[in-house]
């Protein structure tokens, strides 16, 4: 599902009364979490190029050697860098 999707679903939002009227607040935050977990703002990459980062985690459980990536790549062992 994409942002727009999201927003655009039809949320039955009236609970016991009580309409929550900050829903693409709510989406917008979860979004901008998710398309910020690339290796430029992972812990395990390193900056090497204008476009590139060096993955020290390494993508492949057999894998320990670091990967040259593209800075906006994004996998399942991200790390916040904070």
């Amino acid at each position: 599902m994409t942002r727009d999707e999201a927003k655009d679903y039809d949320y039955d939002l009236d609970v016991d009364g009580y309409y929550y009227k900050d829903v693409d607040k709510v989406i917008d935050k979860i979004f901008d979490d998710f398309e910020s977990r690339k290796c430029e703002n992972c812990k395990y990459g390193k900056p090497i190029l204008n476009n590139r980062i060096s993955c020290e985690n390494g993508l492949l459980s057999f894998s320990y050697v670091a990967l040259t990536l593209d800075k906006d790549f994004g996998c399942n062992k991200w790390k916040s860098k904070t």
